[in-house]
């Protein structure tokens, strides 16, 4: 066994919901004949209905999809919308009430990073596993969403055990963290919780290679934060409040970036952080250690040992 399946299968926690679609296709078929033989008679109609849980309007199911590409998973999809009248959203909205996400071959609780997930996740959405509408559709009523939650998100910066990161960060930050998944926060914890990046500034600069540059400032103002279109608006607001940062990806700076970077650090004490970070507390719905997201070059010719001791102790106020 690979090590990269050794470190996946210590997360599966909650295999009694591994399902294979091959394996559910009878069901499916059958299910399909007794919904397509109810209408018939007004009698078999009064009894299939009686199967089916009732949602109230204004409980009613909102459904969007993300990294599902299964034909079979999305006739379950079709299915599952018909049977509790649920509409489908091709698009992440503010009404959406359920992400449904595809799952990794690995755990039916690890699903890849997408836009839609992080959206769903800071706007304090379900973020379930496609095995919900599988085996909601099976068992003829909704099961508890609680059941099947994404626990594990796959950082797309680090895949087949081979980190993405460039060289160069690699270098001067040792402490980067390059886990394979990192854990996602349930909705119980983020439902009436402050945002996590509550009354922090930043600004986002230079390109992003997962998600666009716009997509990530609404995210972080979604997430309570405040994003300056301009570094100098971001430099002004620093004579007045301790938590600004700039935002970059280590994937597309050079050495001549990182070393300005660090002289912004230097003369204004503000930190610039990989973008990696944004999208990790988001996921835990919380603000973590931002050591290992810096982007400094400690290298440089006028970075010194009292720069070191105050990054050390640098931290959000408020």
């Amino acid at each position: 066994m690979s090590r990269i399946a050794q470190i996946f299968n210590s997360h599966r926690t909650y295999n009694s919901h591994s399902i294979t679609l091959n394996s559910l296709e009878p069901s499916y078929n059958a299910c399909s004949t007794l919904l397509s033989t109810s209408t018939e008679s007004g009698n078999s109609t009064a009894k299939s209905s009686t199967s089916l849980l009732s949602i109230p309007s204004e409980e009613k199911l909102i459904i969007c999809a993300s990294d599902i590409h299964n034909k079979e998973t999305i006739k379950y999809l079709r299915r599952f919308c018909d049977m509790y009248k649920a509409e489908f959203s091709p698009e992440w909205t503010d009404s959406v009430s359920h992400l449904i996400v595809g799952c990794d071959a690995r755990s039916d609780r690890l699903c890849r990073r997408t836009l839609k997930l992080l959206q769903a996740l800071i706007a304090e959405k379900w973020v379930l596993s496609e095995f919900w509408i599988v085996q909601s559709v099976n068992k003829g009523k909704l099961l508890p969403p609680e059941n099947f939650e994404i626990t594990n998100v796959l950082n797309s910066e680090v895949e087949g055990n081979v980190s993405h990161v460039t060289t160069i960060c690699r270098n001067v930050n040792k402490n980067m963290i390059y886990e394979v998944s990192e854990k996602v926060s349930c909705r119980s914890y983020r439902v009436n919780r402050l945002p996590p990046f509550y009354d922090l500034h930043f600004f986002c600069c230079g390109t992003f290679t997962d998600i666009s540059k716009t997509a990530i400032c609404n995210l972080v103002t979604t997430a309570g934060g405040i994003v300056h279109k301009k570094i100098n608006d971001l430099l002004r607001k620093k004579t007045s409040c301790e938590n600004c940062f700039i935002i970059a990806s280590c994937r597309n700076i050079n050495f001549g970036i990182l070393n300005k970077f660090t002289e912004i650090y230097i003369r204004y004490r503000i930190a610039t952080l990989d973008v990696s970070y944004i999208y990790r507390c988001i996921a835990r719905y919380k603000l973590l250690s931002m050591k290992p997201y810096l982007l400094m070059n400690r290298r440089y010719k006028n970075y010194t040992k009292e720069n070191e001791m105050k990054l050390l102790d640098y931290a959000p106020t408020g």
